[in-house]
């Protein structure tokens, strides 16, 4: 997905807004660095020279880093009180399914080997990620 289609989506979730990229920036590297801490990955902050959100699938970028941006714009801006929580829950509900469906996909270049908890992942035969128990 296109840097320019995630703000369109944004600014519509924000009932109109007309936030420039530079001004989201600061909300989606919140809402991303929530994704990096859950599935135990390392994809790069966004910069105002990003062009495109190739590594998460656009399903992802739609159910859960543009409602987390989201959120994290009604809680920085002290706007809404009830439709920050509804954003949370979104959020919190596509960090769910991310990690059910989408974290065997992620590629090895992608983990973050410092943050992988106090089980080890290790390869099962065959090739499979997981915890060997």
């Amino acid at each position: 997905m296109t840097t320019e289609q995630i703000k369109q989506e944004v600014n519509q979730s924000l009932a109109g807004e007309m936030m420039s990229w530079k001004m989201m920036l600061p909300h989606l590297n919140w809402a991303l660095d929530n994704i990096n801490s859950t599935l135990c990955t390392k994809y790069p902050a966004f910069t105002q020279e990003t062009q495109e959100l190739t590594k998460i699938p656009d399903k992802y970028i739609r159910n859960c880093l543009i409602p987390g941006a989201v959120h994290h714009y009604y809680m920085v801006d002290d706007e809404g009180a009830t439709g920050e929580t509804d954003f949370l829950n979104q959020f919190n509900h596509g960090l769910f399914l991310m990690q059910r469906d989408f974290s065997m996909l992620i590629l090895d270049e992608d983990f973050d080997e410092t943050i992988m908890g106090s089980v080890p992942n290790v390869d099962f035969p065959g090739g499979a990620r997981g915890i060997w128990l």
